[in-house]
This record gives structure tokens, sequence and C-alpha cells, in this order.
């Protein structure tokens, strides 16, 4: 005979150790730095920082039978793991608990009050880890370093300790007031009178004319003339199960429900109560009556209100949120509600009657045939759902003490829970059907019954001796590495007969319920997939993803998913099958399985999310979804494959497949002969009308216009094709339209590196030829060929760097090998042009960097200019360069002023020549490897110029930004769409904390060029040196370092300042909070637009001077105007009047542009130009004298003049604003079309 538990009202405070503050965790993993490539900064919406809400709680063990004594550890644990267990063991002393009377509780008593039964007999037999004796010291150090190893890293560990200790709720202060509105609700309940057994519609109209209450029976409702009756009588027990018992509750937000179960007494049901719903409809009846007797008390005003059990539409429960009046029994501080669950005893139902493979829902007219009872069940198709749902209400009791048992074993289960119910929290999921059917209590019971099997040949997967790290892990490769639809985990049973199944089967062939029969395919696929990742991540050597593993929200639909599509369930969309009654999740069975038919492998994964369904006043019918009724899907794609323009099916001398094949895709489907001699059923996506609709949104509309309806699939919204239209109108759907759009300028190059190695005439030869422009690595915002009409060149020109071979016929001298340059390139250009044949190739020489004090400066390049339209522009590298330059910074007989032109002209030549170089070439093959790294970069470019950053971010430290996110993308997986990889580089901005971590990017191809955990200390310790040398970010704010620039500051060095860098923060933050809470209202251009009201005034650029304008222009009308359009290329007005500005103004003005395209330049003045100074010779700004503030009038004013005014009034001046304004007009000339001023 089961015995009732305990409710546990009464909980002891956790006494001795308390975990170190966040400070000093966090002071101390700053001594583990290096075991991070970066920490990302946590963006969890609030704080608290781990995340709950009320859909889900788990369903554990409340107390361990009296008398029973914790077993002894397998394994040593840790000071912090005894004291812990320590304070659990007091929890359930028998003078702490209370009783809630069941039918055999003077049993219980006896058994509790049995000599040698009482908990603190137990222990002495806990044998304290460390003693105070010194001479334990070895031990206490042995056991330390095995502490260590159970844990990823040392700084893993401490950030766990740091996680369970903010988690973790102080039951004794916060949970004081629910122990009290338990006590009233168990009162209330027991005084509750029994109503007698009545027909449907008596007991109906009894609850609704007295109680105002409305039963919520699911749907179907129970018939009007149905012959059962409902009757109410006092619960066999009440009792409180889940987290809040096991002490595994973590803080959140308000609404996180407390579980109490009240047992039904079985003499209400009949054998026959399993079929067509009529345990279902008593249940709501019983339930609907503890409402109507909680409402008619007195003293107590909790608010009622109905809601479904973890979604599940055949089981209602009620929710008892706190009064806030104030009053005794007001548990708002809590910030939890009460849950109440009606259940039943097991062996009410026959386990063989209610099996998975049993049908229990028979069609109108069998219900009550007991002639045909065993043949319907075996003709009639399963309801494996409805089976489980009946079922599960009858193992509360067997989970409670099952639970209980696997913490009493083992002292890091409850912190292993807490670790599992904060993962899943962080990736969306939950036990609601609608979040995935997987949450805590799945958690918590799965872990349980691997600590009794699971392994080879039933050995169990964990072992009571495992830290929370180790159960953590395990339990996830566990889930990530044996797939239980194939291979079920069945408890107590010696044989596996069960049906295929597309759900994962956890059972215990005892109690006959599969505990995860809440899940759908795609929540299982989903739950296995972010175990793999999580699993990557921990295994990792290098990287330290405690942020993306437990802090980091993981469920952002945009940045997740590749592809998001909202699909409206049908008016029409009904029941199809016997065993769901709930509308979205039928329609979402039957959605899931054509669009997984239909897309095969373009999609790596799709998961299915279904509207929610709110609570509902017990006044009131409910349990349906919200009007708007919903399905948002969200796809991972292949980015390979997912353009894929035709299918191909089975061929056609297969008669049944080929039949099928024509079936599911109806007139889209034909017969194709192909250039191998295959004759094959296809189906071909390229004869769309609008060639700009991507084919995987022709593909899943079509799917849903041929097996639902037309106007669904209308209907359908989509959310990412969007950003590819953002770039340019000649932009394609498609993973290779980007690289397409490049072609003309890669055939460019190619032609120029041909007609460059076939010059013979050159005193030396070429060695290197190497790109160093963004338009060749597939990274301009526009493409370099924008405009395919004749006359239209490439502009700016593309940079190449060319490097000949050694020779010692070069001067050794820096001046000297300018001119030696300058010789040749005008020799290269002259032959280049004589090569060509048909005048199609335009050289010309042009100098750089001629200022008297630039001589060592590389000083000119060579624009070759194609008649076709691409343009280049070339500048030699001489090898011998920065050895001379490194001997001029060395040389100390040379004045300080020349040794940092030295050092300048040393900096650019490794960045021009060195580094750019090696950038370029990563990237342009890392855009090959990743079909969407292209166009995620030139978005976040163009976001940068939308928001006037660009003067301030080099090109390649935004590269490496979008680039982080394809080489290191945990949580999630490498981005397959432009909006993916645009988004998530975004989120990194918002989350990056520059100050006090570097960008670590690994650009290595090859896995032993990879940066090693070497490495990665190496350059934590330039950056931390570099911080604590520059302490107020005055050189170098950003760090930025890569395997080829291990240095980070490379890209970084000219910028951007502290307050440019976090004004990239804030407005990352802005685009990604609106991207997550826009919804349905989301526009892309939104992200794109920029307040010029934030700056003190704005300069307005004339349109017809911008950059990207120039190269849409078509043949010119006159030929004789063809040279100067090639004398403007390269030539960019808007860029030099910035240079200007910024030379003349830096000291008072900070300038905001967008290259190369935006027509507006923002400027904010410096604080100090507010201010007064003294006037003196040479200021470098135009002043006028300062008008003092003056609040007396007449004679007073006038002696305070002649006492000391001459001194002050006529030497203070401040900086004149509108003479600077009017200065910068003049400055730009037909540039400036106005200036708008917004401050004084």
């Amino acid at each position: 005979m089961l015995l009732p538990l305990m409710l546990l009202l009464r909980l002891a405070d956790p006494k001795s150790w308390r975990p170190p503050s966040a400070c000093r965790i966090a002071a101390a993993a700053q001594k583990y730095h290096h075991s991070r490539t970066f920490s990302a900064r946590r963006w969890t919406e609030a704080s608290p920082r781990i995340r709950t809400d009320t859909t889900t709680q788990c369903q554990q063990a409340a107390a361990r039978p009296s008398g029973a004594p914790p077993p002894a550890s397998m394994a040593p644990t840790s000071p912090l793991k005894k004291r812990k267990t320590d304070a659990a063991a007091e929890l359930v002393r028998p003078t702490d608990a209370m009783h809630i009377d069941g039918p055999d509780d003077g049993q219980q008593r006896q058994q509790k009050h049995a000599p040698g039964s009482s908990s603190s007999s137990s222990k002495p037999n806990q044998q304290p880890r460390h003693k105070q004796a010194d001479g334990n010291a070895v031990a206490d150090a042995q056991h330390k370093l095995a502490d260590m190893h159970e844990y990823k890293s040392n700084v893993f560990r401490m950030q766990t300790d740091e996680l369970l200790a903010e988690a973790q709720v102080d039951y004794h202060k916060r949970m004081g007031p629910v122990e009290k509105a338990l006590h009233k609700l168990k009162a209330i309940i027991d005084s509750i009178p029994e109503r007698p057994a009545a027909l449907i519609a008596d007991a109906e109209k009894e609850l609704s004319k007295k109680s105002k209450i409305t039963i919520p029976f699911p749907n179907p409702r129970p018939p009007k003339d149905a012959m059962y009756k409902f009757a109410y009588e006092k619960p066999a027990y009440v009792n409180v199960v889940g987290s809040f018992a096991l002490k595994t509750m973590v803080k959140g937000p308000v609404g996180v429900p407390i579980d109490l179960v009240l047992q039904m007494p079985s003499t209400l049901f009949q054998d026959k109560d399993y079929l067509n719903y009529r345990y279902i409809h008593k249940r709501a009846y019983y339930l609907a009556c503890v409402a109507a007797g909680i409402q008619e008390s007195e003293g107590f005003n909790g608010a009622l209100h109905f809601t479904l059990l973890n979604g599940d539409a055949l089981r209602p429960a009620l929710i008892v949120a706190p009064s806030t009046d104030g009053g005794d029994f007001d548990f708002s501080k809590s910030k939890c509600t009460i849950r109440i669950i009606p259940c039943i005893t097991p062996g009410t139902f026959s386990l063989s009657k209610l099996a998975p493979n049993r049908n229990c829902v028979r069609p109108s007219g069998q219900a009550d045939s007991t002639s045909t009872d065993t043949a319907s069940a075996d003709i009639l198709p399963p309801t494996p759902s409805y089976n489980s749902s009946i079922l599960a209400d009858s193992t509360y009791l067997v989970h409670l003490k099952l639970l209980y048992s696997s913490a009493s074993q083992c002292n890091a289960f409850r912190d292993a829970c807490i670790l599992g119910r904060t993962w899943l929290r962080q990736r969306g999921f939950t036990s609601d059907i609608a979040f995935g059917g997987f949450g805590n209590f799945e958690w918590s019971i799965l872990m349980s019954y691997l600590m009794k099997a699971g392994g080879v040949k039933s050995a169990n997967v964990l072992a009571a001796g495992f830290s929370n790290y180790q159960l953590f892990k395990a339990t996830l490769q566990f889930i990530s590495s044996r797939d239980l639809r194939k291979d079920p985990l069945i408890f107590n049973s010696n044989s596996n007969s069960l049906a295929p199944s597309d759900l994962p089967i956890l059972m215990d062939a005892e109690h006959g319920v599969n505990l995860l029969f809440k899940m759908t395919p795609w929540s299982y696929n989903m739950l296995r997939h972010e175990a793999r990742m999580t699993i990557k991540a921990l295994n990792s050597s290098t990287q330290d993803q405690f942020d993306a593993i437990f802090l980091d929200r993981v469920e952002q639909p945009c940045l997740k998913y590749d592809l998001i599509a909202k699909v409206p369930i049908p008016a029409e969309a009904g029941n199809a099958d016997l065993d769901s009654v709930d509308i979205r999740l039928s329609f979402a069975r039957k959605l899931y399985g054509v669009l997984n038919h239909g897309l095969t492998d373009r999609v790596t994964l799709m998961n299915l999310t279904l509207p929610t369904i709110e609570d509902w006043d017990t006044k009131k019918r409910g349990g349906e979804a919200p009007g708007s009724k919903v399905i948002t899907l969200g796809f991972l794609l292949d980015g390979e494959k997912c353009t894929r323009a035709m299918d191909h099916g089975p061929p056609a001398s297969s008669k049944k497949e080929a039949a099928a094949f024509r079936k599911f895709w109806g007139d889209k489907a034909e017969l194709r002969r192909f250039k191998d001699g295959s004759i094959l059923e296809s189906v071909f996506w390229g004869d769309s009308k609008d060639g700009k609709v991507p084919i995987l949104y022709q593909v899943i509309s079509y799917l849903v216009k041929h097996h639902f309806n037309a106007e669904v699939a209308q209907a359908i919204n989509f959310l990412g094709n969007e950003y590819a239209q953002l770039l340019s109108k000649h932009q394609a759907p498609g993973a290779q339209a980007t690289t397409k759009l490049f072609q003309p300028a890669m055939t460019g190059y190619e032609n120029l590196v041909k007609d460059l190695r076939a010059l013979d005439d050159l005193p030396l030869t070429i060695r290197h030829i190497t790109p160093i422009s963004p338009a060749l690595r597939f990274s301009t915002v526009q493409s370099p060929l924008a405009s395919l009409d004749a006359g239209a060149y490439m502009d700016p020109p593309a940079d190449i760097a060319l490097q000949f071979e050694s020779s010692g016929r070069w001067p050794d001298d820096l001046v000297a090998i300018q001119r030696t340059k300058i010789a040749f390139l005008l020799s290269i250009g002259r032959l280049l042009e004589e090569s060509s044949t048909k005048t199609d190739v335009h050289c010309r020489v042009g100098l750089e960097n001629q200022d008297p004090e630039q001589t060592i400066f590389n000083g000119s390049f060579l624009d070759v200019i194609y008649q076709s339209g691409p343009a280049f522009r070339i500048r030699i590298y001489h090898e011998r360069e920065p050895f001379l330059l490194e001997r001029r910074v060395k040389d100390k007989t040379l004045s300080p002023h020349s040794r940092d032109l030295a050092t300048q002209a040393l900096t650019l030549y490794e960045r021009t020549f060195v580094k750019a170089p090696l950038h370029t070439t990563s990237i342009a093959k890392l855009c090959h490897r990743y079909a969407f790294l292209s166009p995620s970069i030139r978005h976040v470019k163009k976001w940068f110029a939308a928001h006037l950053l660009t003067n301030h971010f080099s090109d390649e430290f935004i590269e490496l930004v979008v680039l982080r996110t394809f080489i290191s993308p945990f949580p999630w997986t490498t981005p397959s769409s432009p909006m993916t990889g645009f988004l998530r580089a975004l989120a990194f901005l918002a989350a990056w904390d520059w100050r006090s971590d570097p960008l670590i990017v690994d650009t290595a191809e090859d896995p032993e060029d990879a940066l090693k955990a070497a490495d990665i200390e190496a350059i934590t310790a330039k950056f931390e040196a570099l911080r604590k040398s520059d302490p107020g970010f005055n050189r170098h704010v950003l760090f930025a370092a890569t395997n080829y620039d291990q240095d980070g500051v490379v890209w970084t060095a000219n910028g951007p300042s502290r307050v440019v860098a976090a004004r990239m923060t804030a407005l990352a933050r802005s685009a990604v909070e609106y991207a997550k809470n826009a919804g349905s209202d989301f526009k892309v251009g939104t992200l794109f637009s920029h307040a010029l009201a934030d700056y003190d005034f704005v300069i307005h650029l004339n349109p017809q001077y911008l950059q990207d304008g120039k190269g849409k222009s078509s043949k010119p009308e006159y030929k004789n105007l063809s040279s100067q359009k090639l004398a403007q290329i390269g030539f960019d007005p808007i860029k030099q009047y910035l240079d200007e500005l910024t030379t003349s103004y830096s000291s008072n003005l900070l300038f905001f542009y967008g290259l190369p395209s935006t027509s507006t330049i923002g400027c904010l003045w410096t604080p100090h130009t507010a201010a007064e100074r003294s006037f003196k010779f040479n200021i470098p700004y135009s002043t006028i004298p300062s008008i003092p503030n003056t609040s007396s009038s007449g004679d007073d004013s006038d002696e305070e003049d002649t006492e000391d005014g001459p001194k002050k009034a006529s030497g203070v001046v401040v900086i004149n604003k509108a003479a600077t304004i009017n200065e910068m007009a003049r400055l730009g000339g037909n540039l400036v079309t106005k200036i708008a001023v917004n401050r004084e």
C-alpha cells in the first residue's frame, strides 16, 4: 500500500557557508582569463539573471520517508556539497515536518516514531570530509585537486558556484507567506462539502447558478444525454510536489507556480471511465468544485483562474494567485502562485487498457459497447497521447518518491536540476506542449532513471558520486547520443514490444506512462540539437562558453533561425485523428509532416512554436488559443542546398514511388530526362514570375497551398528576404547571388594579373600580386560594378599590392626607393597600354603623401582602368622598406619628430602591405566557405554607414566582427541567411564588453594552424598589458586579434574613440531590442534609420557628389567627355572635405559620417568648448568675448566693473560656434547644401 507523504511547510534556514560575492568571483576569474576566448556581456532581459516563467514547473519529491537514513556518498564531496547535504537533511527531520492527513496517517506516525527511525540516527554515519586537525592538510589538498578535475576548468567551477548561489531561493525569507497560504488552502479544501452524484445538466446548473463557476470541460464536452454521473468527495490526501518541496526552485519574475496535488477518491470513478473522455470530464468537474469551495470560503481572497496543465488540453488546473491586499494570506512578495492539480491513485484504471498501442477514444455509438471493446481497441488507431494524459495523473506519488530518493543518494542532484533547468529555460524549453514539452520535471526524472540504467548492458549512466557538472554533462551526452524514438528507454520490462513511433519514449513499464508524451517530433529534434551543441562547447579546450550555456537567451527567433515563417491556423482546421483535441497541435503535426517531407535536405532543422493558451476566469469558458492562432516556424537552412532549383524524385520505372511523388507534389511534378540519360520525376522551381522570390519561399507556399488551402498560403508571413533587398536592386535571392555580383570585378582582377605577368620588358620579375581591397574580398556595401551599363567604371578602384623579386640594385635610401617606385609604375603603365591592341586599358600614375615631412611614406600608385569597367590601383611593396624604417625608429641621433614619422610610416607599411593582403585572402576564402558571410558583412557595413559611424571604424574591424559569428557561432549554428548573420553580429556588439574583453577571431582553415590555448593566453596577456598601460582608453579602445595579427591593434589604431565605441554599443543594443520585441510590426528599414536630432548640427551634402552615384551613370552623351569621366575615378570630394574638417576642427568637434553614400555629416561639439578660457594669442579656433551674466543693474554693475571688471570681462573668451559653422560651409562650397543647427 502506498503511504501518503508529508508536506514540508516549515523550511530550515541554510546555515554556515555563504558563496562569495559576484565581485570576488569576477576578480578571481580574471586570474584565469587566459582560458576564455572572450566573455560576452550578459544581455539577458532583466535582473534577475536566471529567467523563469509561469508556464511550467517540475514535479518532484516533497520529502524522504521518515526513518530512511541517506546513504553514504559513493565519492568524496567538497565541503560546499557537504554543507548543502547537511542543510537538506535538516529539512526532513520529523520535528520539522507537518502532516497532511491521509487514509493511513496513523500508521505513518507510528513508523516515524519507531526506534531507530529518527533521521538523527544517520548523522554518525556521515563522516566529515575535512577534519580540523592540521595533519589532514595533504588529504585536503588531494580532495581539492580531485574537485578541480570534476569541472571543465577552475574558472568554470567558480562561475557555476556563483550561478547556483544567485539562482537558489531563500526559502526561509521568501516562502514564509506561501506556507501560510498552503495551510489555509488545505483547511478550506478539507471543509468543502461533498456533492451527491448528478447528471451533467444538473451538475453544471448547480455550479453555474450557486457559485458562478463554469466547469473547464475540454472539447469535446460531455453529451447532454450522458448517463454517467458527477460527484465530489473530500480528497484522499493533499500534498505539495515539484521544485518547491525538492528545493530546486530558482529566482525569477512573478508567477512561478507551486504545485498542490489533490488525490481524488477512487470511488468517484467507474471501470470504463477511461473511455471517451469520461475521466477527463469528471476531473474537470472535481476541479470546478474545488474552485467553488475556495471562492466561497471566508478569510481567503486569492484570485482564481483556470489554466491548462503544461498546455495539455485534457488536463485543466486551478491557479490561486495572491490577493495583494496585504492580509495574512497575501503571498505576493513570494512572487509565485499556487497551482492545484487533481490526480488519481495508481491502479484506478487498467494499465493494459491504457497502453500506448491501445485506442481509448471510440467513434460515436461504441463508447459503452462491452462486446466490441477489445475489437475496437485493436482495429481503431491508437491514442497514446490521450492514454498518457490519464496515466500521468496517477504517477505523482511514484515520481515524488523516485526524485527524493535520487536527491538523497546524490548530493549534487539538486544542483544539477538547477543547472538543467537554467539550460532549458535559456533555450525556450518548458514542460508546456507549446514550448517543447521538456522542462524541469522531465530533466529531473530523466536523471533519476539514468542513475538506475540507460547505459551499455543496462548499466547506470549517472553515478551518485558525480558532481553537478558531471551530472549535467552526462545527461546532455545521453540526450544527444541516444535517439529514444529508435531505441526507447523502458524500465522494469523484459521486452520492448512497442510499435514504432515518431515520439521519444521514456517509460517505466510498471506504471505505463511515457514521460515524454508531451514532446513533438520537432521539439525532440531541437532538444537533441541543443544538447549536441552544448556538449561540443563543453569539450572545447580553448573556449569557456559559460555565458552562452547558462546566461545568454538562446531562444530568440530572430537570432536563432535562418528563416522565420508565420502560418495562420485555418478556420476549418479540426481534429483529424482521435488522439488529439488540441486544434493547434493537430494542425501543427500535419504541417510539420508536409514541410518535413517536401523540404528534404534544404532544411537541417525545423521548429514549430504554437500559440499559447492564456489562463481564463473561472466564470468563463476557456482553454482555446487566442484569436490570432498563428504557428511560428523557425528553419535552420543548408546554405548550399536551400536555393536548389530542381528536386529529383524516383525514376519512372518505380510505379508506386512515382505515383506517391506525383500525389504529393500535384501539378508541380513532371517527368524529365536529364543529361545522364535518367528519366526521373522532378519538380522545378526556376519558373517563378517574380525572380526575386527565394526558392525556399516558393516551396513552402506551394506545399501549404496544395495540402491545405490557398488562403493560408497567401497569408504566410516570411521574415528574412527583406534583408537581401536592402543591398542592391540587382541583388537576387540565393547563396551565390553575392559572389555573382562581384564576378565582374574578380574577372577584371584575374585579367590584370595575366596582363602583368605577361610583361616581358620589366627589369625585375614580379613575385607577388595580392589584393588588398574590400571589393576583391566580397565585402563592399555596393557591388564594385553596381551598374552593368556601358561606360560605367568601378569607383573607387580596387587596391592591389605588387612585389618584385629581390634585387641588390634597389637603393638603400627610403626617399630614393619612392622615386624608384615611380619609375617602375611609369614603365608598367606604358607597357600595359602598349600591349593593349584595342586601347581598352588606360593607365596613369598618381602621387600621394606629398607633404615635405612624408618623404619616407609611399608616394605613388598606378591606376589601371579597363574600358569594360574594372579599375585597380597598384602600389609597389619593397621588402627592405620595413627594415629601413625600423632602423630610423631606433636611431637615437634623429629628432623625436623624425622617429615618430618613421613609426607612423612603419605602421602604415605593415598594415597596407603585410596585414591587409593576409586579411583579404582570408576573408575571400571564407566567403566561399560560408555562403552568407559576404551579405552579412555588407549588411553590417550598411548599418554602420546608416548610423554615421563608418569614418571611425575600419572595414577590416567590421569584417572581423561579422566573421566571428560564423567561426564561433555557439550557442547557435553557423548563419545560413543574411538576416541571421547581420542580427547576430549586432547582438555581439551589443553584448561585447570591449573594456575588459578582447575580440579574438580564429581564421585558420587548417585545424593545425588554429589558435592554441597558449596563443590565446599570449593574446590575452597583451590585451591586459595594453589596458594596464592605458586605463583611460586614450590610445587604443578596441582590441581585435587574429591568427595573423596577434597584437590586436592594427585595425583599431586609428579609432574609434571611447565615446564612439560606447555609441556603437548603444545603437547595437537598441537595434537588437527592436528586432526581438517588434513582433509582427517588424520593419527591416527601421534598423537602418538614424535620428539626426542627436547631433549639435548636421551638414547636408549635395547628393550628386556622392561616390556611389558615379558608378551608376550611363555612357556619356558626348565622346569628348569620356576622358573627364576617367579623370574622376578615385576622386572622392566628400572624403577630402571630411578629412579637411577633421584636420582643422578635430580638437573641438567630433564628426560622424557613413561612407561612401551618406548625404549628411553629424557634428558634436566636444565638452571643453562649452567652457570659458582666458584670451591669448594663437588660439586654434575662432573666439568671441564672453558676456558675463549679471543679476544686478544700475550703479551696482558699474561699480563691479570699476573695481575688478577689466581683468575679468575683457580677458575671457568662448568659441565662436556660429563663425566656425560658417567657415565649414564656406570650405565645402557647392558640396554643402545647408547646415541645420539642432542645439546652440
